[in-house]
């Protein structure tokens, strides 16, 4: 079973780092393997995709010693390697035109992608070669195994001889190779690399058959005289001929023997030789035939001391080399103790696993809390948002108020100015009363005195001339009658017009104030402005969980590595658990992002909103005095205006009043009761409209020292809002500061992750 063992697997050489052949490849061509180097004996040498335990394998291996056991496992471990990697080339040679897949079986095996390409090529050409320098007979099997099988497969493939399509079962090639090579290292693999078939070739030459040369070993100097002509005596000569007998039992060889014992096997053979029978009974001399080879003797030693130097030095080289390599055999095995130990060590990693689970769904719940916290701040956004619309919406309206009251102020003016036309039309009235009143007085004495003169006249001329006198005075007292009419409906149209200012007054006394809004809006401010502090120090909060989150992973990132230092065995699994771990690291960075984002968005939002209500403010209060002083420009311009027309009213009237003065004497009388109580009706309605505009006046002199307060009340609130966006803005670099501290710590966790994985 051993002999059969050895000759089924790859040719079994002194020591490590020396060529180890697979059968059915060129032996000359695989010498282009480097296999005295450390990245051979770790990407091809390695154990994971064969079980040593297997029956065949221990079988074979029961009657080794250790160091050929340990010998042929690694070569059965490079036939199986070599063997996965032309399977894994043919399943997957959809790829063959993509980088990806050298990529992929590179990652496998722990090499670049161009060594990968390199090695097939090389077992490729091999294979070509075997092939052409061996071809078997007809109807007699070629010698196959299970790697020249899937080589073999592969050059059809690569020379288009394999008409099958090839399957398209993976999107992914890497998850594809990944999937391979887990299932091949949970399998029990063999020798995939012994031989399958009984043919010729099993013990198939080094090389394509060619004559060598070879050349002659000479015979070690330590041999004693006598072994030497022994050998010469039953060996061929350098010419090719039989060299006779040499007899041992006369005494005088054996004399001869201890006479030339320092001599050497050359000079020996030589002297042989030439004192043999054929050479004493012949008729020619071979004396120069006996000094050439005294001369080619004497360079053969100096060529063989040369040699036998060489061989000293080489043998040396080769202890250094036999002491390096046990050296690394030794490090090896205690590579592979701790890798076999590894395996024992399941529920060790189970346990790894589980809490490496544990760590991904904590992490799993932590960005759970981040998305909801995410869709809060969108949620605040849009209140925020909201209650923007409705201030805009509020400032629009108070703007429109701000016209309307403007218009009211402006036909507040109006009804100021008529109203005091009114009172100097009342001031004309009373000089009128009083007028009248002289002119009755003064008619009653003319009365008398016409009386008078009535009873002394007693010609009939005095009569005529006292009827016209009375008939001019009737038809004075008739215009001056018809003056007073006119004053009259002059002073109902004026108590139309008051009274009409009455009716509009009214409804803007029932209005609401518009500054008692005013008040309520800031006290909506400020609380959106306090609910808004609250959510950033609620966010300050979740930031500080998900802070300590964030350590306790660490922390337990930094066991799992320290228990990886000592257990290597789900490591792929691991590994990838470690690579979705560093992803979700990277997510809730950037989610941390996003919220400082709108940390800043809320605050500049806050200052923006506050700087907005203030620059509103100081507009409407500057617009407000302006309007102030434009109103009092204009009622001091009203008010030269009105005595200027009073006065030539008052001229005119003076003019009239001398030139009727006599006639009115008679109407005056009649008028003078319904002009007192039409002058008396207009002081009660004048007295109400000063009494009503004084309370107005009174009123908007209120407002107005409301809303210089209202100014400085917001200008407090604006300092309150300054000191509160500092607060915010500490609080901000704070986070930015613990922020800064994880990047920190996550690049320090990754170099530590990357430095494990090389």
């Amino acid at each position: 079973m051993a002999n059969h063992f050895a000759a089924a697997s790859p040719t079994v050489l002194a020591a490590k780092g020396q060529p180890i052949f697979l059968p059915g490849f060129d032996r000359v061509t695989q010498l282009g393997m480097e296999f005295n180097t450390l990245t051979f004996a770790s990407a091809w040498l390695r154990k994971t995709y064969t079980s040593d335990h297997a029956r065949s394998i221990q079988v074979c291996l029961a009657a080794e010693d250790h160091y050929r056991r340990e010998r042929l496992l690694q070569e059965v471990r490079y036939g199986n390697n070599i063997t996965l990697l032309f399977k894994a080339c043919y399943e997957f040679r959809e790829f063959r035109m993509s980088d990806d897949l050298w990529k992929a079986v590179g990652r496998v095996y722990g090499v670049t992608p161009e060594v990968v390409r390199s090695v097939v090529d090389l077992y490729v050409k091999a294979r070509e070669i075997f092939l052409r320098n061996y071809q078997p007979d007809r109807g007699t099997p070629s010698l196959r195994t299970t790697a020249t099988h899937w080589a073999d497969k592969w050059i059809m493939f690569i020379d288009g001889r394999d008409g099958r399509r090839p399957p398209a079962i993976y999107d992914d090639v890497f998850a594809g190779v990944n999937v391979f090579f887990r299932q091949e290292e949970q399998a029990t693999n063999g020798d995939l690399a012994r031989i399958l078939s009984t043919a010729r070739h099993v013990g198939a030459p080094m090389g394509p058959h060619a004559l060598r040369k070879r050349s002659l070993s000479p015979c070690p100097l330590e041999s004693s005289p006598v072994a030497k002509k022994r050998i010469a005596s039953t060996s061929t000569d350098g010419t090719g001929t039989q060299a006779t007998s040499v007899s041992f039992g006369s005494k005088n060889e054996y004399q001869s023997d201890q006479k030339h014992a320092d001599e050497p096997y050359f000079q020996l053979k030589i002297r042989g030789i030439h004192n043999s029978p054929p050479c004493k009974d012949s008729d020619y001399s071979l004396a120069d035939d006996y000094e050439a080879l005294v001369r080619s003797n004497i360079e053969l030693q100096a060529r063989v001391e040369s040699l036998e130097k060489e061989r000293l030095e080489s043998t040396k080289a080769q202890n250094d080399r036999d002491h390096a390599i046990r050296t690394l055999q030794a490090k090896f095995m205690a590579f592979e103790k701790v890798s076999a130990a590894a395996h024992t060590q399941k529920s060790v990693n189970n346990e790894v696993v589980r809490e490496m689970q544990d760590v991904t769904r904590k992490l799993g719940a932590q960005t759970e809390k981040l998305q909801k916290i995410e869709k809060e701040l969108k949620n605040r956004d849009q209140a925020a948002h909201t209650m923007q619309t409705t201030i805009s919406s509020l400032q629009e309206d108070l703007a429109r108020r701000e016209k309307d009251l403007e218009a009211q102020k402006k036909d507040f003016s109006e009804m100021l100015t008529r109203v005091m036309s009114l009172e100097a039309k009342n001031v004309f009235l009373n000089n009128l009363h009083k007028t009248v009143r002289d002119l009755r007085a003064e008619l009653a004495c003319e009365v008398q005195k016409d009386r008078a003169s009535a009873l002394s006249l007693d010609s009939a001329n005095e009569q005529k001339k006292q009827d016209a006198k009375l008939k001019a005075t009737e038809e004075a007292l008739e215009k001056q009658g018809q003056t007073i009419e006119r004053a009259m409906d002059r002073v109902l149209a004026l108590e139309d017009q008051a009274l009409k200012s009455d009716a509009r007054i009214e409804p803007l006394r029932k209005q609401p104030d518009l500054t008692k809004d005013i008040p309520r809006l800031w006290v909506k401010m400020s609380a959106m402005n306090q609910t808004q502090v609250d959510n950033i120090k609620k966010l300050d909060a979740n930031i500080q969980t998900l802070r300590a989150g964030l350590e306790q992973t660490r922390a337990e990132i930094g066991l799992l590595s320290k228990r990886l230092v000592t257990g290597l065995g789900d490591l792929p699994t691991i590994q990838k658990t470690v690579s979705e771990t560093q992803t979700k690291i990277t997510n809730i960075e950037q989610h941390r992002t996003e919220i400082s984002k709108r940390l800043d968005d809320v605050e500049v939002s806050q200052k923006l909103v506050a700087l907005q209500d203030h620059s509103a403010r100081i507009d409407e209060l500057s617009q407000s005095i302006e309007t102030l002083n434009n109103l009092s420009v204009s009622l001091a311009n009203a008010d030269d205006v009105r005595l200027a027309a009073l006065r030539a009213e008052l001229d005119a009237f003076y003019q009239k009043q001398a030139e009727a003065s006599q006639q009115q004497a008679k109407q005056a009388a009649d008028t003078d009761d319904t002009i007192r109580k039409v002058i008396e009706q207009l002081e009660q309605r004048l007295d109400r409209i000063d009494r009503e505009l004084e309370s107005y006046m009174v009123e908007s002199r209120g407002k107005f020292d409301q809303l210089v307060e209202g100014d400085a009340a917001f200008g407090r609130h604006v300092e309150r809002a300054a000191k509160e966006s500092s607060n915010v803005a500490a609080v901000v670099d704070s986070l930015c500061q613990r922020v800064g501290i994880m990047e920190n710590g996550f690049v320090v966790m990754r170099d530590v992750m990357r430095a494990r994985r090389r």
